[in-house]
């Protein structure tokens, strides 16, 4: 979960995650307590060859304030430790358009990586008990 501006946005993953359909919807609010609404017909984030299956988003800001999510995928296109593939980390640039977010993602592509201010975030995870 995540605020941006006057709204919360409750990020979820949903379907059976050794399947194609394992994927990443959202829900809005104005206050945390609800009620939510999903605003979209399909879900927000789902497989893009080679990063297949996303799912387990966590989000953070980096030291320009820009947001950013890091999330796990299946590497290849079978979705199964079975079949010998596994999961892999992956972390795309999430925006808005309209108010909504907006994530150029899956990638796989190497990309530069945010710089995190490690006083502010470590003394935002005490504040909240991690």
């Amino acid at each position: 979960m995540f605020r941006f501006k006057d709204r919360f946005y409750l990020i979820y993953s949903g379907y059976w995650w050794e399947s194609h359909k394992y994927a990443v919807e959202y829900a809005v609010c104005k206050t945390i307590t609800g009620p939510y609404e999903n605003p979209l017909a399909e879900p927000w984030f789902a497989c893009k060859n080679p990063a297949m299956e996303p799912g387990g988003h966590a989000f953070f800001s980096d030291i320009r304030e820009d947001l950013w999510t890091v999330y796990h995928a299946w590497t290849g296109a079978n979705v199964s430790y079975s079949d010998g593939v596994q999961r892999s980390l992956h972390l795309d640039l999430v925006t808005f358009e309209e108010g909504k977010p907006v994530a150029n993602g899956p990638t796989s592509s190497p990309h530069f990586y945010p710089v995190l201010h490690a006083t502010r975030y470590f003394s935002r995870c005490l504040h909240l008990g991690i």
